[in-house]
C-alpha cells in the first residue's frame, strides 16, 4: 500500500498538528500569490445562512481561523479528523473564535452522520490520503443534502516538481507529487462521476518563491523520509543552502478545486 494511504503511517505523521504545520509554514511565508488559499477556498463554499457543514480531515482549521469574521453567525459546523491528537490540536486553534464548531473523531469511508444532513461538505487536501476512496466518495455524497455541494481539494502532477527534482538527488524514490497520481487534478473528476453528475475543476495558479533554507528543509524533513540522514542529509541540507545562496527557489504549485454537486 503506498505510503500516503497506509494508514500506520499517517496516524504518525498527523498525530498532532507538527509535521503539518511546516508545510503549511513554507507555503505561508513564500508563495507568491497576493490573495491566498483558504480564503479562495472560503470564497466556493455555497451553503444557506443556517446551514450545516462538514469539513473532513480538517487539518488545524486553519480554513476557519483564516476565514473567521466571514462565517456566517448560523452556520452549525462540524470539524472532523481520522487522528485524535490532530482533532484536539484544532480545537485548541480555534478556541474561543466561535461556538459553532463541533469535533468529531471518525473514518471518512464510515461517516455516522445520517443521509442528507450537511448543505456542504469540504475535503481540502486529503481524499489522496483515503485508502478506499470511493467509499468515501459514496459516504461523503450520502450526508450530502440533495442539490449540495462538495468541494475537494487536490494537487495536479507539475505541483511542487522543482522541489522534488532537487530531493530526488538524494532520495530516487521521493514522491514527486503528493497524491495526484491517486486522486489529483488529472483523474479526480472521473472519480467523483461515480456519485456526482454535476463536477466542475478550478484551478488556483501560484508558485513559491524560497529565499530561506530552512524551512524548506524542514518541509522535506516533515515527511521522515527514512532514507534522508546521517550524511546524506547533511549533503541535501548544503545542496539547498547552495541553492537558496544562488538566488531564489523557484517552485511551481498547482492545486486546484473540484465542486461536484449531489442531484437535486
Amino acid at each position: 500500500m503506498p505510503r500516503l494511504s497506509d494508514s500506520k503511517y499517517l496516524s504518525e505523521q498527523y498525530k498532532t498538528s507538527g509535521n503539518l504545520d511546516a508545510r503549511r509554514n513554507l507555503h505561508a511565508r513564500f508563495s507568491t500569490e497576493t490573495y491566498g488559499w483558504l480564503p479562495w477556498v472560503f470564497d466556493h463554499i455555497e451553503a444557506p445562512a443556517n446551514a450545516k457543514i462538514l469539513e473532513v480531515g480538517c487539518g488545524t482549521g486553519a480554513l476557519w481561523s483564516e476565514n473567521a469574521h466571514r462565517v456566517p453567525p448560523r452556520w452549525q459546523i462540524t470539524l472532523s479528523d481520522f487522528s485524535p491528537g490532530r482533532l484536539e490540536d484544532t480545537r485548541a486553534n480555534l478556541d474561543g473564535l466561535s461556538q459553532q464548531f463541533v469535533y468529531k473523531n471518525f473514518d471518512i469511508q464510515d461517516i455516522p452522520e445520517p443521509d442528507d444532513t450537511f448543505d456542504a461538505v469540504i475535503a481540502n487536501h486529503m481524499l489522496y490520503h483515503v485508502p478506499e476512496r470511493a467509499r468515501a466518495i459514496s459516504e461523503l455524497h450520502r450526508v450530502l443534502k440533495p442539490g449540495a455541494l462538495l468541494l475537494t481539494a487536490t494537487n495536479g502532477e507539475n505541483h511542487m516538481i522543482e522541489l522534488a527534482r532537487l530531493v530526488q538527488k538524494f532520495v530516487p524514490d521521493y514522491m514527486k507529487v503528493r497524491g495526484a497520481e491517486s486522486f489529483g487534478l488529472e483523474n479526480g473528476a472521473e472519480q467523483l462521476s461515480e456519485c456526482f453528475n454535476n463536477v466542475e475543476l478550478l484551478p488556483f495558479a501560484s508558485s513559491l518563491r524560497v529565499t530561506e533554507a530552512e524551512p524548506l528543509v524542514a518541509y522535506v524533513l516533515s515527511s521522515e523520509l527514512p532514507n534522508l540522514k546521517n550524511e546524506k542529509l547533511d549533503a541535501f541540507i548544503r545542496e539547498v543552502e547552495q541553492t537558496i545562496e544562488a538566488g531564489p527557489f523557484h517552485v511551481t504549485k498547482n492545486p486546484g478545486l473540484f465542486r461536484a454537486r449531489k442531484s437535486a
